[in-house]
């Protein structure tokens, strides 16, 4: 029979099995493949799941795992992420993959667009204006006295016109200030100032006030502006019969001559007998309808009765009040306010103030009754006030004027102590060769500047206003016409077109110092006597200035003429500069040049700032600041010339430079370093034409040049030589001492001889002056030993130009050695 291969269940998963002979077959479910339907099928295989889902395989199926943001059978589906509404204030949704993205309205900002945006960021209200923040806005709450978008506008507080009779209205912030009209005063120029306040009516006057006047009631008997002329009762002539008159007051009276009676002696005495007496009359007075003057000093029982403080306070009568006491006022005197600046009235009264002083003497107490009446003084400057607000601006001495004061006297004794030492070391070599007496009138320039700004200390009056440009211009031209005039003097002596050294003495540049300084005191004078001749003809040298808060301050005046000082100033600088601009290239002995023209530049710039900015400033700028503007101007230019000109010249006397010859020849001033120079900055001396030059000229150029070479290649050698003796005079046993002395005399007589006689030149002037056999020259330290050293080389210079057509031929006469 056959064997049953199914008996076993080869088949696997519920797969069915067909047995075969000697086999079976499995008929596999789906989702199974294998003989014996034991594999799965891998549903994954064909990669269904998109979008990066990862795929899991089941039985005849499969499961995606889809990544955020996206769902479906085979993760296709992209999840809306707006469909909850996640963007805020209206915002635009855009799905993304597993986010989504908000198109915010202009205003917010975030990533749901929850944020508003603040726009008081960026600080918009100006003027401490308070910013609220909107949606894409703002609004500003500003102080008083601004307004606008960003507060940015000043509330024109003049714009309703406050000013009363005609006064000028000045803006301030939140506020205005009236500048009245003369004959006014008050916070609104609403008050006509009292000119009665004075009391200028005499002889009891009544004064009323006007307009900037007042006019006076004269008593009987009285007239005049102020009723100081008493009328002349007698210049009618009332007295009869001859009689004398006497002129009274508001009367006259008669002297009668015997026979005559009357009062104008108008009847005789045999007249009067026959008089009789017939009946009384009664003549009933009202006390009441006479007024008490307790203000007058003279005249009735009455007089000077009043309680009125005569320090700050004048008594002004009151009329219509009747015969009783206290019918007055006291009035603030002038240069005072009352103190109780919000009552409707500006006095004080005498009913109450006798009042008071009653009530205290029943009391018996010590009365504080002189201070409880008296007026308060204005700020300085106020001729009339309201209250004790200032009128001037108030200096600060202590701080803003004191301290600078301080430093300003602390540099000044600096200058006296600079100027001590460099009279004690004026004969050291840095100090020497920049003419000692040159750099102590540097020094009293400076000082003469440093006492302008002390002078601004004060506040500025008629002499300040002169005294200032005086420092200013004399230590100006002292100070800069000095360093300008050295630089010229270095120009004129290196930058020359012959070989001969162009030398200016130091007697004559104190002449054209002098002459510069006689200038400028010239034109100071007539300055001065222009401003006194403004002041005499009424023109102040003064004029008032207002700073931003309306207070005034006192400052000096310009003029033309000083426009003209200030031009000068520029231009003289103008001409150091271009001065220095030469110089620029050139060497010089420590460096002077180059730290002068440092200076020059300076001040130049500095200067030029100022004198801008103070046209600008000048009236509006408060004096202080002003003052502080001055003193930094001060210290930016001559305290900074003082340290670039003098400070080099104390760091090489204390510590001098490491070259250093023994030897000099012919002055104070190093001549090698010279040399040098004019070298350098005379390349063109090989290019002139020797016929146009005078022949002893030549000759005396050529024994210069000579000598100076030998003495240069004599120090040359002997310095740092190991075979030469340290010792004065070298090697002792191997030199030779010369003298050219019959060379010199046989060459000074020999100029009048009618012919010459010519040597030719052996070798070439390098191999002259490169040989040093037969030619010793002894160097001392001490200045005879320089001085012998320069007299006996000076005569070696021996050497013959060639004749050239056209020029003339240079000769030397015979002396002992030939060149």
């Amino acid at each position: 029979s056959d064997i049953d291969d199914c008996a076993e269940k080869p088949c696997k998963n519920d797969a069915t099995c067909i047995d075969l002979v000697a086999s079976y077959r499995c008929i596999c479910l789906p989702g199974f493949t294998g003989k014996d339907c034991e594999t799965n099928i891998d549903d994954c295989y064909s990669d269904p799941c998109v979008n990066d889902g990862n795929c899991t395989d089941l039985v005849l199926d499969y499961t995606c795992t889809c990544p955020s943001g996206y769902t479906g059978k085979n993760c296709e589906t992209d999840i809306d992420d707006c469909a909850e509404k996640p963007c805020k204030n209206d915002a635009s949704c855009t799905d993304l993959v597993a986010s989504y993205r908000c198109i915010c309205l202009p205003g917010f900002t975030g990533k749901d667009c929850e944020t508003n945006i603040d726009d008081c960021n960026s600080d918009p209200c100006v003027n401490d204006g308070n910013c609220t923040d909107l949606v894409l806005d703002y609004t500003c709450t500003c102080p008083a006295g601004y307004t606008g978008k960003n507060c940015e506008t000043d509330i024109d507080d003049c714009a309703e016109k406050p000013c009363k009779n005609d006064a000028t209205c000045i803006d301030l912030v939140a506020s205005y200030r009236c500048i009245c009209l003369p004959g006014f005063t008050g916070k609104d120029c609403e008050t006509n100032i009292d000119d009665c306040n004075s009391d200028p009516c005499v002889n009891d006057g009544n004064c009323t006030d006007l307009v900037l006047d007042y006019t006076c009631t004269c008593p009987a008997g009285y007239t005049g502006k102020n009723c100081e002329t008493d009328i002349d009762d007698c210049a009618e002539k009332p007295c009869k019969n001859d009689a004398t008159c006497i002129d009274l007051v508001a009367s006259y009276r008669c002297i009668c001559l015997p026979g005559f009676s009357g009062k104008d002696c108008e009847m005789s005495v045999n007249r009067l007998t026959e008089i009789q007496i017939r009946g009384v009359v009664a003549i009933h007075i009202d006390l009441q309808r006479h007024d008490i003057n307790q203000c007058t000093a003279h005249g009735d029982f009455f007089s000077g009765t009043n309680r009125c403080q005569p320090e700050t306070t004048k008594c002004i009568p009151i009329p219509g009040r009747g015969f009783s006491v206290g019918a007055y006022k006291c009035q603030c005197k002038k240069g005072y306010y009352f103190p109780n600046i919000t009552a409707n009235v500006s006095y004080f009264d005498g009913l109450e103030m006798e009042r008071v002083y009653f009530s205290d003497l029943q009391k018996n107490k010590n009365s504080s009754f002189s201070e409880e009446f008296q007026c308060l003084p204005c700020k300085r400057g106020c001729d009339q006030c309201v209250d004790d607000s200032p009128c001037l601006v108030e200096y600060d001495f202590r701080l803003m004027r004191g301290i600078p004061l301080g430093i300003q006297s602390f540099c000044m004794t600096i200058v006296l102590i600079i100027g001590i030492v460099i009279i004690r070391i004026r004969k050291k070599k840095a100090i020497k060769v920049s003419m000692w007496i040159m750099l102590e009138i540097i020094l009293f320039g400076a000082l003469l500047m440093y006492t302008s700004v002390v002078v601004q200390y004060f506040e500025p009056t008629t002499l300040t206003c002169i005294l200032v440009p005086w420092f200013r211009e004399v230590g100006f031209a002292i100070v800069f016409g000095a360093l300008i005039l050295k630089i010229y003097r270095f120009l004129a002596e290196f930058q020359t077109r012959r070989a001969r050294r162009v030398h200016i003495r130091d007697k004559d540049l104190l002449k054209y110092l002098l002459g510069l300084v006689i200038i400028v005191l010239g034109y100071m004078c007539a300055w001065t006597a222009a401003n006194f001749q403004h002041e005499h003809d009424g023109s102040s040298l003064t004029e008032m200035g207002m700073i931003a808060e309306g207070t005034q301050f006192v400052v000096c005046k310009s003029h033309w003429w000083d426009y003209i000082i200030e031009v000068a100033e520029f231009l003289f600088l103008c001409c150091g500069i271009y001065l220095c601009y030469c110089i620029r290239s050139a060497p010089s002995l420590f460096a002077e040049t180059r730290y002068i023209s440092w200076a020059i530049y300076n001040e130049t710039v500095i200067s030029a700032i100022l004198h801008v900015a103070r046209h600008f400033l000048l009236t509006i700028l408060h004096p202080d600041y002003m003052f502080l503007m001055y003193f930094l101007r001060c210290h930016l230019t001559v305290s900074v010339t003082l340290v670039l000109v003098f400070g080099p010249k104390l760091w090489y006397t204390h510590r001098p430079p490491k070259t250093d010859f023994r030897g000099r020849a012919f002055s104070d001033v190093d001549e090698i370093t010279k040399l040098r120079m004019g070298l350098t900055l005379n390349g063109e001396v090989t290019d002139m034409n020797i016929a146009e030059m005078d022949p002893e000229e030549i000759k005396g150029e050529l024994k210069r040049l000579y000598t100076q070479l030998q003495i240069f290649k004599t120090k040359s050698m002997r310095k740092d030589n190991p075979h030469i003796s340290k010792r004065r005079g070298g090697r002792k046993p191997t030199h030779r001492r010369f003298s050219l002395q019959p060379f010199a005399h046989h060459h000074k007589h020999s100029r009048h001889r009618d012919h010459e006689h010519e040597y030719e030149m052996s070798r070439t002037p390098e191999e002259s002056t490169n040989s040093a056999e037969g030619i010793t020259i002894i160097v001392e330290d001490t200045t005879n030993g320089e001085h012998d050293e320069a007299q006996s080389t000076s005569h070696q210079a021996q050497c013959l130009q060639k004749e050239s057509s056209p020029g003339p031929t240079v000769t030397f006469k015979p002396g002992t050695k030939r060149c």
